[in-house]
């Protein structure tokens, strides 16, 4: 007994580790501009197109403003009137449909189940574009699903993980020189 209660508590850590580390997170910037150079930002302001999941959203929008501003902040750099670059962010939600069979044999003959899951990926790209030249000069992306209960806990910390990416690209642009 307690043998099978060590491997089914196992099974929910390694469910909990996996849920905690699903948030996808990618960058790009542009090899050719020192990323590190740039100090002053300041937060874009711009008209939100339909495909935008903000547009409809202000609340949640000012959120994410709000939360990439602490976390630069919080990196050692300084909001501006005058920014070397500006940040702008955009977001979707897509609706997916996970499904599964369970069980043995095929789904006429055996013991099995067809499974389906919905749940929605939200995704969020934030573009620091150089003021000077309007060049994009970095992009993040995170995609992680959306839970309705927990949204905004995740999205502070997906802002967490991007500022950190784009310092980890610094440091490797940096070591590169």
């Amino acid at each position: 007994m307690k043998r099978l209660l060590l491997i089914v508590g196992g099974v929910f850590v390694l469910l909990a580790t996996a849920v905690a580390a699903a948030q996808d997170v990618q960058t790009n910037y542009d090899r050719n501009f020192r990323l590190g150079q740039l100090k002053t930002f300041g937060i874009a302001k711009h008209q939100r197109g339909g495909n935008d999941a903000l547009a409809a959203d202000p609340i949640t929008d000012k959120r994410i403003a709000d939360a990439l501003r602490a976390e630069l902040i919080a990196a050692g750099m300084q909001e501006s009137d005058h920014p070397q670059f500006w940040v702008t962010y955009y977001a979707s939600l897509k609706d997916q449909v996970d499904i599964r069979s369970t069980g043995w044999g095929r789904p006429y003959w055996g013991m099995s189940n067809i499974q389906t899951d919905h749940y929605t990926v939200g995704t969020l790209v934030v573009d620091f574009i150089e003021a000077k030249n309007e060049n994009h000069v970095w992009r993040g992306m995170v995609s992680d699903t959306v839970e309705p209960n927990r949204k905004h806990d995740k999205l502070e910390k997906a802002i967490g993980k991007l500022v950190r990416k784009y310092q980890a690209d610094v440091a490797k642009q940096d070591k590169g020189k």
